[in-house]
């Protein structure tokens, strides 16, 4: 398969060391202990686990191009927002660059939902191991944030010594485990590293989109899953632990993590081929718009 992703492999092997510098030697520590293996298959599967006895973290290519193409696009989105204090609804079918951004999230979904693999869209955004365009620049370091938590969890799963669940109410408690593990990792020591506002959004924003693709399934589906704990509590479980809302109208800054988490679900909603939702729209803050959606998601 010559996938557009295939200049970004390498780095996406050393995500997980990356996205922390600060506690690289810790996981190298972890990985002597356990001797867990990143290994991205090349045939069409859509897959991101971890074998609980070969310890090797499998994704499949195909996912991570999927999930490049639902980072690029939910950044956009955010950027949009943000630009409108997120209280817009954002026209896609505007500009050449917003049209591109449709087609390239029209093509995850579709693939999402049917689990087939197709080819990457023509004249749409592409990864690139050197870019000179600022949104792929930022996509990919996002994108390389996102798959590094996303690894950090199968880890946590290793790490944690978990056994396979019994029932759904134990594989939710253990999926909850593992976010918090990859979540705690990546915040725990930020400021060690550099305690700059950039390194702050950079690393909340990651886990955010992070949480959203590994989460979009349900919204796509009349399934909501059982054995995963609910997307909206997976996102106020990280956010309201490192990213509290100020009390105020006008988001800060540091925020941005909350308007990227409005900003991919209701890209994801705008895209549902089987559910109905009934939102109210008006929101006094982030928290209110996140449980509306969960209260549409529990109806159903």
């Amino acid at each position: 398969m010559n996938s557009p992703i295939a200049p970004l492999l390498e780095n996406i092997k050393a995500a997980p060391y990356k996205v922390a510098p600060e506690r690289e030697a810790e996981l190298r520590e972890i990985n002597e202990r356990h001797k867990f293996i990143i290994y991205p298959i090349k045939e069409d599967k859509f897959t991101f686990e971890v074998g609980s006895l070969t310890k090797r973290i499998v994704v499949g290519i195909p996912t991570l191009e999927r999930i490049w193409a639902y980072l690029y696009g939910h950044l956009y989105i955010t950027y949009l927002l943000q630009d409108t204090n997120g209280g817009d609804v954002i026209d896609l079918n505007l500009t050449k660059e917003t049209r591109e951004v449709s087609t390239l999230l029209s093509w995850a979904t579709s693939a999402d939902v049917a689990s087939q693999y197709s080819s990457w869209p023509q004249n749409v955004p592409t990864p690139s191991s050197d870019p000179q365009d600022i949104n792929i620049k930022a996509a990919n370091e996002l994108f390389l944030m996102a798959i590094g938590w996303m690894i950090l969890h199968e880890i946590a799963h290793i790490e944690l010594n978990q056994k396979p669940p019994s029932c759904d109410n134990e594989s939710i408690q253990q999926e909850q485990e593992a976010d918090n593990w990859a979540s705690a990792w990546i915040m725990e020591k930020w400021e060690e590293f550099n305690p700059s506002e950039r390194v702050f959004i950079k690393r909340t924003l990651g886990i955010t989109f992070a949480i959203s693709i590994a989460s979009a399934f349900e919204l796509h589906t009349e399934r909501t899953s059982k054995t995963h704990p609910n997307i909206i509590d997976r996102y106020l479980n990280f956010l309201d632990k490192y990213v509290p809302e100020e009390d105020s109208e006008k988001a800060h800054k540091k925020e941005i993590a909350w308007l990227a988490a409005i900003a991919s679900l209701n890209t994801h909603i705008s895209n549902s081929y089987s559910r109905s939702f009934n939102l109210k729209g008006k929101y006094q803050n982030f928290r209110e718009h996140l449980l509306d959606i969960k209260q549409n998601l529990v109806q159903q």
